[in-house]
């Protein structure tokens, strides 16, 4: 009996436990650790800096453009002349065309009493280089206005060593030796007159006109030592009826073979009408009557304005103040081919010329008449 009890307290105890059990709350569940944060993503390495982009280098300053040289022509002759005028414009036309780089002008027909405004004019305007009629022409001219330019240069077309020499200092005079011309000339008019009596027209009694048809007249009688020379001076230049008068006049007293400085063409018209022989000056001058024309005394205003160029180019045109004469002994043509003539003139032209240039002869500058 005992032993029942003992089993139905040990059996009650057992169903107490289970109902306590069952009564309690069961124990929560313990909750999962928390997952770890992710790590921080690398922060990404700062990009390289780039390279610096280097800076060009500065353009340089563009140079200073060069000013070009200025040459201006001016006459108080006309281009359409024939004679002195034309040749300083075909000085003009030569340079313009040899030497692009130059800019050049020419002025013809100035007249006299505005010569020294334009000579101002190009002074004001900084031209470089003037090329003018002659030292004697152009004197008073010069005298008063290239002092107020220093840095201007007066190149005259001749003119003479007493000229120049009164000049002021950046007036250049540049002289062609046309005397040694007339003398060449001369020796063909002393071959070819038939008379034994020959002729000068000129404008005026100008020295350096008396040295050129003196000159003539040396040249004329160191071949035919019976001739006779016959001046005459018009009294104005470029005066055609003038001029056709007195050279009739000329004619008439006989001689046969005609030169002339007179800035017109008439002589040439007496001379076909007379059917004599002319020497002409300053250019060759043969177009004018292609039939009686011998030859000419040529000026050279081409290259006198070429080598006035070339020494301001070079810097020396200041020593150049000093004449500079250039003829037959610097290679310079002093006289036109010779047409019209039988083949013994131009032979003794030849041979006189070159006894001038190995200087056996030495042609005299007569300024002056006797």
């Amino acid at each position: 009996m005992k032993n029942r009890l003992v089993a139905l307290l040990i059996s009650l105890v057992l169903v107490a436990g289970l109902i306590i059990a069952g009564c309690a709350h069961p124990a929560p569940t313990p909750a999962p650790a928390p997952a770890p944060a992710p790590a921080p993503a690398p922060e990404p390495a700062p990009a390289p800096a780039p390279e610096p982009t280097p800076e060009p280098d500065p353009e340089p300053a563009p140079a200073p453009e060069e000013k070009p040289i200025t040459m201006a022509f001016g006459t108080i002759t006309s281009r359409t002349d024939g004679s002195w005028g034309q040749n300083i414009y075909e000085a003009y036309l030569y340079i313009t065309e040899k030497y692009p780089e130059v800019e050049t002008t020419f002025s013809d027909i100035i007249p006299w009493g505005e010569m020294p405004a334009w000579l101002e004019l190009h002074g004001e305007e900084g031209t470089d280089l003037l090329y003018l009629d002659s030292g004697a022409t152009v004197f008073g001219f010069v005298t008063e206005v290239a002092p107020k330019y220093p840095d201007m240069w007066f190149v005259t077309g001749g003119g003479g060593v007493d000229i120049n020499v009164q000049l002021p200092d950046n007036v250049i005079m540049y002289e062609s030796q046309q005397h040694q011309g007339s003398y060449l000339t001369g020796v063909a008019a002393g071959l070819m007159t038939e008379t034994n009596k020959i002729g000068h027209m000129a404008a005026l009694d100008y020295p350096m006109i008396i040295r050129n048809w003196k000159a003539w007249e040396l040249g004329a009688k160191l071949v035919n030592p019976d001739v006779e020379v016959i001046n005459i001076y018009t009294g104005a230049w470029g005066d055609p009826e003038n001029d056709l008068e007195v050279g009739t006049a000329l004619v008439e007293m006989g001689p046969d073979v005609l030169f002339h400085d007179t800035d017109s063409l008439s002589i040439f018209k007496v001379a076909e009408d007379a059917g004599v022989w002319v020497v002409g000056v300053h250019r060759d001058q043969s177009d004018n009557a292609p039939g009686r024309v011998i030859t000419s005394a040529l000026a050279n205003h081409p290259l006198q304005a070429e080598q006035g160029l070339l020494d301001f180019m070079a810097g020396t045109i200041a020593a150049a103040k000093d004449v500079k004469s250039y003829g037959i002994e610097a290679g310079w043509p002093v006289f036109a081919p010779l047409t019209n003539v039988p083949e013994e003139v131009i032979a003794k032209v030849k041979e006189v010329e070159e006894a001038i240039h190995a200087g056996e002869i030495v042609v005299p500058e007569i300024l002056a008449e006797e």
